[in-house]
């Protein structure tokens, strides 16, 4: 538009002055006068919807100004804002006071007091100087640090969690809950005191328990999943090289490592002597050590092949399992060797409420006393018929079969023995040998012959002889002890018994 010199330029506004516009609703659009005050009146109602005290926002749908999830507070002048929805950010959040609203999205997420919302999701780390509190799901690639607290339905981290004090994590895609834990591994978890996660997607739980081996499960006071040794101090000093211990399961010589509470204290061994009272001195090079009384340590070899102890398990105070796949269930049970299986330790009694089945041998190193379990043996053996005192029969057997079990020093024995006698002698006791010496006690047991061999059908034995294995006398319907005269051997006889006798 042309500059006319001959108005006046007007410095200041008060609204009513007056624009040239032209009326569209009229014939030929006559040019009308146009208020100042209307054009803001018009301006307010057709575009701007927004309402105090929201910050606007550019509606593209209405082409209007719009509320916004944003609002200043009442301060004067404004200090503060508040966001009723999500925060997504392209790269970091920063925040000196509180982040508090429905989520948080960010590549960094740092505040030095809290952050509360729905969700938190972030590329690279959240770091919070107070509490971090989402009600929804944490998805963060990167650290999670928060210095009072961690609150969350899910958290999902791509890293390693770290929750409690002073906590020492190494391995991948790792876990810590507690304090002073250390976890080396990959994919491994430590929760407690002290305890030591050593061997990949092992796990140790409880305080100063150790899983040295891949896959292994340590719980407990001074459990020891998969280390090569393991022993106690005996006396608490503040800083010392050289220390005793006592108790050594496994090994520890020169050139071995040992770790008092976490991998960063793994100090070489250059000296250890056996003392022969059941106590070792080990002498340690690098910085000193502070030791207390009756506290786990753990040895290993230079370079640890963490998969010869793989699959440890060692459940319980002082339980140890040294060897692949050991086990060691219960106070101070000690599996030594690979595949080894120990239940409670050499001293205190064991209880097993249902039935136990062994499907192997069972190998008892301790005294079998009353009221407990007899030792159960079984076997077999041949039986043969006799006479005593002497005789002259001649037995041709076509069957001899015989099975015994032992209850402690009760011997059950099963026969069958077929055949044919000759040269019978009346004089003669018959006999049958038997798989065990017996007692002085007179056996007990039930006969019969299922063939035609005997005149007299026999019901039990008599009294044995001293001689070993010498055998027991048949006794006849009444008790009598049979001789051979008594017995008919002409014909073939299969005699079928059992033995109950107390050996």
């Amino acid at each position: 538009m042309a500059l006319i010199y001959s108005y006046k330029e007007k410095t200041s506004l008060t609204g009513d002055e007056l624009l040239i516009g032209s009326d569209m609703t009229q014939y030929k659009n006559p040019s009308v006068s146009i208020k100042l005050l209307t054009v803001k009146d018009f301006t307010a109602d057709a575009m701007l919807q927004g309402d105090s005290p929201y910050v606007p926002v550019f509606d593209a749908t209405t082409d209007t100004l719009q509320n916004s999830i944003i609002q200043q507070n009442s301060n004067t002048p404004v200090d503060g804002i508040s966001i009723g929805g999500a925060i997504d950010a392209v790269t970091n959040i920063t925040a000196s006071g509180t982040v508090a609203g429905v989520s948080v999205n960010g590549t960094n997420v740092t505040a030095t007091s809290a952050v509360s919302g729905s969700t938190v999701q972030s590329t690279l780390n959240t770091t919070v100087g107070g509490d971090l509190i989402v009600s929804g799901a944490a998805a963060v690639t990167g650290d999670v640090t928060a210095a009072s607290g961690v609150y969350s339905n899910n958290v999902t981290a791509g890293n390693s969690i770290d929750v409690g004090q002073t906590n020492n994590i190494t391995g991948a895609r790792a876990g810590a809950v507690g304090k002073n834990n250390s976890v080396a591994g990959d994919d491994s978890f430590s929760a407690g005191h002290d305890s030591h996660s050593l061997g990949d997607a092992s796990v140790a739980l409880g305080h100063a328990s150790s899983a040295g081996g891949h896959g292994s499960l340590a719980a407990g006071f001074g459990a020891s999943a998969g280390n090569e040794g393991t022993a106690k101090y005996t006396a608490s000093i503040a800083s010392t090289n050289v220390f005793t211990v006592d108790g050594l399961r496994g090994t520890a010589t020169t050139g071995m490592y040992i770790y008092p509470f976490n991998t960063n204290e793994r100090r070489e061994i250059t000296n250890a002597v056996d003392n022969g009272d059941g106590t070792h001195t080990i002498t340690i090079a690098g910085s000193p050590v502070q030791t207390f009384d009756n506290v786990p340590v753990y040895f290993e070899s230079a370079s640890p092949d963490r998969d010869d102890q793989y699959g440890t398990i060692a459940l319980g105070n002082a339980a140890t399992s040294i060897g692949n796949n050991a086990v060691a269930i219960g106070y101070n049970a000690y599996a030594n060797g690979a595949g080894n299986i120990a239940i409670g330790s050499s001293s205190a009694p064991v209880t097993i409420g249902g039935d136990l089945t062994i499907a192997g041998d069972l190998s008892i190193t301790g005294a079998i006393t009353s009221n407990t379990f007899a030792e159960i043996t079984s076997g077999t053996w041949t039986p043969t018929l006799g006479t005593n005192p002497g005789g002259s029969i001649v037995y041709t057997y076509t069957q001899q079969s015989g099975s015994w079990y032992a209850v402690g020093d009760m011997v059950i024995a099963m026969f069958q023995i077929q055949g044919t006698a000759q040269g019978v002698s009346g004089s003669s006791i018959v006999t049958i040998s038997m798989p065990h010496d017996p007692d002085f006690d007179e056996p007990g047991g039930t006969i019969y012959d299922a063939g035609n061999g005997f005149s007299v059908k026999p019901i039990g034995f008599g009294r044995s002889f001293s001689d070993a294995h010498s055998g027991a006398s048949i006794l006849g319907v009444n008790g009598e002890i049979l001789t051979a005269a008594e017995v008919n051997f002409a014909q073939t006889f299969n005699v079928i018994g059992q033995l109950i006798y107390k050996k």
